[in-house]
């Protein structure tokens, strides 16, 4: 079994996250509900219409489970594609780092996809129309604070794994050290 933190950030547009508010309870008591579900949250910048919704799943067959939860694909997936106009889901293991960032195109309203790795990069230009959207590439961890508290959950979960297997513990204790440091991440203002 390999653990898996799940990170899952989408931006709204004004109407959009009203749907959304409206669901998050929901989506939370579902998601909780999933066999292999060890932690649910979601993190929010009201002003900004920004959330992060961070996961912690035993496995990748509990990730499925939440992907085939039929709130998850009637209800929850349908409402992202209109209530937001960026998204990006990120799957953190000690195998696989690499998972597709999406953002939303304002000129045609398709979704394109990169490979962000750990560099954050993301899609430059819309797949469907060709329009630019390197201006929310360009946007700094500044002027996005989900971005700064992702970042700092990243960082202090890497560095805490990294001791912790320096220090001789297990895969499992290892991973267990990454989540209590993402609890305990000051993820700033």
């Amino acid at each position: 079994m390999t653990p898996l933190l799940v990170l899952a950030e989408f931006g709204c547009s004004e109407t959009g996250d009203g749907e959304l508010r409206a669901q998050l309870d929901r989506t939370l008591r579902e998601t909780r509900a999933v066999e292999g579900c060890l932690q649910a949250t979601v993190w929010e910048r009201a002003a900004e219409r920004r959330f992060l919704f961070v996961t912690y799943w035993s496995d990748g067959d509990a990730v499925r489970r939440w992907v085939e939860n039929e709130f998850h694909r009637t209800a929850l997936m349908p409402g992202f594609r209109k209530w937001c106009v960026e998204g990006s889901f990120s799957e953190f293991t000690a195998a696989e780092p690499d998972h597709a960032r999406a953002r939303k195109c304002a000129r045609c309203g398709r979704w394109s996809q990169a490979k962000p790795g750990w560099s954050e990069a993301a899609p430059a230009s819309c797949r469907q129309c060709g329009a630019g959207l390197a201006h929310a590439a360009e946007e700094s961890l500044a002027a996005r604070p989900l971005e700064g508290a992702r970042q700092a959950c990243i960082d202090a979960a890497l560095a805490a794994y990294e001791d912790a297997s320096l220090r001789g513990v297990c895969h499992e204790g290892a991973w267990e050290a990454a989540v209590g440091a993402m609890r305990t991440a000051r993820l700033g203002g």
